[in-house]
């Protein structure tokens, strides 16, 4: 089999805070590759899982032209929580996104399915409803206690989405490393079941990818400017992340979510790059 050398350039993709980065791969023939007969799939470990599904998350949560205006958190009574089950859940959910779809045909949420020791599992959305906007806390709330069949008046919480002075607080909060733990626990419990995803997604207002292709040599410009990102986000943080930083070191394949303010990353790229 031939080896596909990668070609000199790197193709760098930004839309909204996500940026992602590849090799600019010269055109093959895919026809000169004998076909495999057998295609033997190693199962991810569930670390690997986990990291994979919470990466995509973060890409969906931060790739999005729209703020959210709703966080909502919706949590089961504890007389279910033994018995709660990933298709119980998930069943839960598409009942409530139906009658969210049928009150505000217009609207769009992201929603995410987490797990702690109090709350036990529980679901957060985020997300808008378009142009009706009657009384959703009113709604949500009576609709929440009928799927679960709970009279209970702290199933559910509604607030007005938050901005905070760096970033957006109930985003941040969501996609923090710390949830990356928790995701960890649903990734165990939910197996081939996806934790997240979006209610509505026709109405999702999607950011366009904005691509430049970059030579080598300027790249690493570009990995300088990501490493020094890393560094500010530890020291705000007191957290870090070692696998990320070697792969914003020396990957080919990448992504990175960028901080709230990156116009200095757009220059750099709007002056080394072509479209």
């Amino acid at each position: 089999m031939k080896r596909v050398e990668m070609g000199p350039a790197m193709i760098v993709r930004i839309a909204g805070r996500v940026l992602t980065w590849c090799p600019e791969v010269p055109p093959i023939d895919l026809n000169q590759f004998p076909k495999s007969k057998k295609f033997n799939k190693e199962p991810y470990s569930l670390v690997e899982k986990t990291r994979r599904r919470f990466l995509k998350w973060q890409k969906l949560v931060y790739s999005q032209r729209s703020n959210p205006k709703w966080f909502i958190t919706l949590v089961y009574p504890k007389s279910l929580l033994p018995d709660l089950s990933p298709r119980r859940m998930k069943s839960d959910l598409d009942t409530l996104g139906k009658r969210i779809r049928y009150k505000y045909p217009d609207s769009w949420f992201m929603y995410v399915f987490e797990w702690k020791e109090v709350a036990g599992f529980h679901c957060h959305l985020l997300g808008k409803t378009g142009k009706r906007k009657p009384h959703l806390k009113k709604f949500i709330g009576k609709w929440w206690k009928k799927i679960v069949r709970s009279p209970s008046k702290n199933l559910y919480d509604i607030k007005k989405y938050s901005f905070g002075r760096n970033d957006d607080t109930h985003r941040a909060y969501l996609t923090s490393p710390i949830k990356k733990y928790y995701h960890g626990i649903v990734a165990a419990t939910f197996g081939s079941h996806y934790s997240f995803g979006v209610i509505n997604g026709k109405n999702l207002p999607k950011n366009i990818y904005k691509t430049k292709i970059i030579d080598q040599h300027n790249f690493e410009k570009v990995r300088g400017y990501l490493i020094k990102e890393m560094l500010k986000q530890w020291e705000a943080t007191e957290g870090h992340n070692k696998y990320h930083f070697s792969q914003i070191k020396k990957s080919l394949f990448g992504v990175h979510i960028l901080a709230p303010d990156h116009d200095e990353l757009l220059e750099l790229l709007n002056a080394v790059g072509s479209p």
